[in-house]
């Protein structure tokens, strides 16, 4: 060996011990890990127009930020930059996207599947009722495997009553009210039915006028088969200046009425007394089945001779169910011609719904 070779082995030897002295490893480092990203709940089920929130993982970097989007567009639903997702108004299956920030060609998806929106329905939808009569009605939920409904009036307990099988009682005053079904499922869903609650075909009020008595309640040839209209008549009466009286009847068969739609009060004047000119004497207060009324000679007109047609009176039939209709403990006060009151006796025929 020669003295160059020898001094280049030595000199390899010296750099491959100086290199193990070292610690140096001549393999090269591993890549560092590739962003990773994932999103749940990777699936869901949605109502239409309802609302879902996703949240997504960002793995192996300090940028954790995701930008949002749904696959299919507007057409698929909406989601916000916090992963709120808002459903479409049409059933489908739908994808929601989750896209790294620090590496956009990383993403996660969820599938939606959207559901049609619960719908309900009432039979029938429009109905006339007697009064006090039964309607049964039923109720049909779509789109959920809950079918179950709560009933109601919307009126309250003026409207009637309905149980929970859809039995509807109507009230005993006619009009118009509205029984509603309100799906489970989903309480914002409801159907709604008219219900015209009317007067029994041929229901009448008759009444029987009494023979007897210084004051008399008589039936005034007004009258209608629903409407009817008394006379409070003075027979051989003697003078005074006004009266005061309280009628009661059965208020679930009959209801104070005015004489005439258009009066003011409860209790009109007859031909007897007079009243002056507006405001007049006379004032007439409904409350349930009890009528208070009182009217009377106004200023200095004196006091007149009580025989004829003292005031007018009107009841409204409200059910058909039949029998007597009693007027209970009339009572009637007269402002004599000296200024003392006098409480005298009323007599009333016989009522009779039929």
């Amino acid at each position: 060996m020669n003295m160059k070779t020898s001094f280049s082995l030595m000199g390899m030897a010296v750099v491959l011990g100086f290199a193990l002295a070292c610690g140096s490893d001549p393999t090269p480092p591993p890549p560092a890990p590739a962003v990773a990203i994932t999103i749940a709940p990777i699936t869901a089920t949605v109502r239409a127009n309802a609302t879902q929130t996703f949240t997504a993982t960002v793995t192996n970097s300090t940028n954790t930020g995701v930008t949002w989007s749904v696959q299919e567009g507007a057409t698929g639903g909406t989601v916000t930059s916090a992963g709120l997702y808002t459903a479409p108004a049409t059933a489908g299956t739908y994808h929601v996207v989750a896209t790294s920030l620090a590496d956009t060609s990383k993403t996660a998806t969820a599938t939606v599947t959207v559901t049609p929106l619960v719908g309900i329905s009432i039979t029938p939808t429009a109905v006339n009722v007697a009064t006090g009569a039964n309607q049964t009605f039923t109720a049909t939920v779509t789109n959920s495997t809950n079918t179950a409904v709560t009933w109601s009036v919307q009126e309250g307990a003026t409207g009637g009553t309905v149980t929970s099988a859809g039995v509807y009682t109507a009230p005993v005053t006619v009009g118009t009210y509205h029984v509603v079904a309100t799906s489970v499922a989903d309480t914002t869903k409801t159907a709604t039915a008219a219900v015209t609650v009317t007067i029994p075909a041929g229901a009448r009020l008759d009444y029987t006028d009494p023979t007897t008595g210084t004051y008399r309640l008589l039936k005034d040839s007004s009258s209608t088969a629903t409407h009817l209209v008394l006379n409070i008549v003075g027979q051989g009466a003697s003078n005074g200046a006004g009266l005061a009286f309280t009628l009661n009847v059965d208020s679930a068969k009959a209801a104070w009425a005015k004489v005439v739609g258009s009066d003011v009060e409860f209790v009109k004047n007859g031909t007897t007394l007079n009243l002056g000119s507006a405001p007049q004497a006379i004032k007439g207060k409904v409350a349930g089945g009890s009528l208070t009324a009182a009217l009377g000679q106004k200023g200095t007109a004196g006091s007149v001779a009580l025989n004829g047609v003292l005031a007018q009176v009107a009841l409204d039939l409200r059910t058909g169910v039949a029998g007597n209709v009693t007027f209970s403990a009339p009572k009637i006060q007269v402002l004599n011609s000296d200024g003392s009151i006098a409480t005298v006796a009323l007599s009333v025929g016989t009522l009779t719904v039929n």
